[in-house]
């Protein structure tokens, strides 16, 4: 439940800041290529960007802690699935951001989701799987290409 509550606060927190930022002038609002992740001439990350990498840190987080949690038996099935559950909510938030970046890789994510089976009953799909991974591989390279790597966060003892 903690890692559930944990998660839903970082996504209100991540959408906040999201709608409050904008662009510094040089930078273009929107971007024409949805898999371009680097800023435009400049060495500076792009924004919009940035912003989709943090959303999508706190997503991986949550669901390497998920899997983390499972396997220790610290959750049941169903808190893991709450919180697997919860990661096309977290991507459709994030698509709907204004200041959105990597717009592709968030619709292949939400594919992902949708065609990948889950292996944990009441999860939507497994994270593990082979084409949310491929998708989240490749979000994870455009979020470096941008300088904003995905940094994944654990517990203490816990990585």
């Amino acid at each position: 439940m903690r890692t559930l509550l944990t998660a839903a606060s970082a996504v209100v927190v991540i959408l906040s800041l999201a709608a409050c930022s904008s662009p510094a002038p040089h930078v273009t609002a929107t971007r024409s290529s949805a898999h371009t992740a680097k800023a435009l001439a400049s060495d500076t990350p792009d924004p919009n960007i940035a912003v989709t990498c943090a959303g999508l840190t706190e997503l991986q987080t949550n669901l390497q802690a998920a899997e983390t949690e499972l396997s220790a038996g610290t959750i049941e099935d169903d808190g893991y699935a709450a919180i697997v559950n919860l990661a096309s909510t977290n991507l459709s938030a994030l698509s709907r951001t204004p200041n959105r970046g990597l717009v592709a890789d968030l619709a292949s994510l939400q594919d992902a989701i949708s065609t990948s089976p889950p292996t944990v009953k009441g999860a939507k799909f497994n994270p593990d799987g082979a084409t949310f991974t491929s998708a989240m591989q490749d979000a994870v390279r455009d979020c470096q290409r941008n300088d904003t790597p995905l940094v994944a966060y654990a517990p203490v003892d816990q990585g």
